[in-house]
């Protein structure tokens, strides 16, 4: 008898759950999220599945918290004793607003959205993977009244680019341009960057903190590996790579990075011939997952 690879998978995903219970790794999660759509692009995740999360945490006792809060964890050391998450949208997507906006407020749920500054009101026409449309953007009034009910609006830097490509000086007036924006914009503080592709390095993280920001989300090795000493190269939990429930529910006790890291080994033994596949680092697979 064959059996479907997506119920192996949900399988494996369902033992992932079971190790992360009686594990009890620590840690707050912060899941990461890009497009709430339909159109099964490489950052997408569908409504419908994005409702069946925040069910979950609603009916499991999880509550959101701010960037800020999660921060003050960090610098305490402590865990608290109740579950919490922080959940995050990367670029400002307009679906932003029109899909998972209603389903938050429908939960009482708090976010943190990351502008990609130059683009807000127009479309998504950065270098991206051939499978992600033109999506369109959020407006000022959209992001304004998103503002109003709780959503923080953190920096994306302003034209979304590999900041690893350019110089310091043009990096400084990425993060510090997009920083000014939304400040103005908004009349509130922006404290948080995220790395465009995840293209971090020790100049960008370093650029983060002399432009003012007090974290910054780094690279694609997604976890629960957070601390204090890590706050320029902060990991979140890629949720687009979830195919069902189980996965999620895997993620937020930090064991789906198992999965993860057994494919991109699994990859590196499948291609060893070949010279590029076979040493490319665990999070350069990741980008291109």
């Amino acid at each position: 008898m064959i059996v479907a690879a997506p119920t192996i998978k949900k399988v494996f995903s369902s033992i992932l759950i079971l190790i992360g219970r009686l594990s009890q790794r620590r840690g707050i999660p912060v899941l990461l999220y890009h497009s709430v759509d339909s159109t099964g692009s490489v950052v997408s995740i569908t409504p419908e599945e994005f409702r069946a999360q925040m069910a979950y945490l609603n009916a499991t006792g999880y509550k959101t918290i701010s960037l800020t809060d999660f921060l003050g964890y960090l610098h305490s050391g402590t865990v608290p004793r109740e579950q919490m998450v922080v959940l995050t949208f990367d670029d400002g997507l307009k679906n932003n607003y029109t899909e998972a906006f209603p389903i938050l407020r429908e939960y009482g749920f708090a976010a943190t959205i990351f502008l990609a500054t130059d683009y807000i009101d127009r479309v998504c026409s950065w270098e991206k993977h051939d499978s992600i449309p033109r999506f369109p953007l959020l407006s000022w009034d959209e992001i304004r009244e998103m503002s109003d009910y709780g959503i923080d609006f953190e920096s994306h830097t302003c034209s979304h680019p590999y900041l690893n490509r350019l110089t310091r000086k043009e990096m400084r007036n990425e993060l510090l341009g997009s920083k000014m924006v939304i400040e103005t914009a908004l009349n509130k503080p922006v404290t948080f960057f995220c790395h465009p592709y995840g293209n971090s390095s020790r100049e960008t993280q370093e650029s983060a903190l002399e432009c003012g920001y007090v974290g910054a989300f780094g690279g694609l090795d997604y976890g629960l590996t957070n601390t204090k000493e890590n706050l320029y190269d902060l990991t979140r939990v890629g949720t687009q790579r979830f195919t069902s429930l189980e996965d999620f529910k895997a993620g937020l006790l930090g064991t789906y990075d198992f999965y993860i890291t057994l494919r991109w080994l699994m990859a590196m033994l499948l291609n060893k011939g070949d010279k590029d596949k076979k040493f490319m680092k665990r999070g350069e697979y990741l980008k291109i997952r």
